[in-house]
């Protein structure tokens, strides 16, 4: 749990993982990708109605989806690089505010990073869900964006 007040600065290192801002642009491009697979996936079964989707009721598209393409994640970085213009901040030191609205130590919380990602992309993108929906009182400006296949 974070003290009131007190803010993450560091995080852990482990060998071979990537630092949190570049976590967190690779499940941004996994989630642009994925939205975009899905979205053609279901456009193919609506115009031929032989074809089956690649997956049924309660599939996890997200380990279900191919993998993430070079341009995907060139598009979550430039989104990144956006939303970090957009509040004068970088993604890390947002992160670390995220952290404190959860009420979690980003280096108890790697799930955290995921989330974060997912629904910020979720609400670029335009969908009904997104981070604010969540975290109302987050206060990041998040910049709408779009990515297809």
């Amino acid at each position: 749990m974070v003290a009131p007040g007190k803010r993450h600065t560091w995080y852990p290192f482990t060998p071979g993982r990537r630092t949190v801002r570049e976590e967190i642009v690779k499940y941004i491009a996994r989630t642009f990708f994925v939205d975009a697979w899905a979205r053609a996936e279901e456009e193919e079964a609506e115009l031929d109605p032989n074809y089956e989707l690649p997956w049924g009721p309660g599939a996890d598209l997200m380990t279900l989806a191919p993998e993430t393409p070079r341009d995907a994640r060139r598009a979550a970085e430039e989104f990144a690089l956006e939303m970090e213009e957009a509040n004068n901040r970088p993604l890390e030191r947002m992160y670390e505010r995220v952290a404190e609205i959860v009420g979690e130590a980003p280096e108890d919380t790697p799930w955290l990073e995921e989330k974060f990602a997912f629904l910020t992309a979720m609400e670029a993108l335009g969908h009904g869900v997104g981070w604010t929906d969540d975290y109302p009182a987050h206060g990041f400006a998040i910049p709408s964006t779009e990515y297809s296949i």
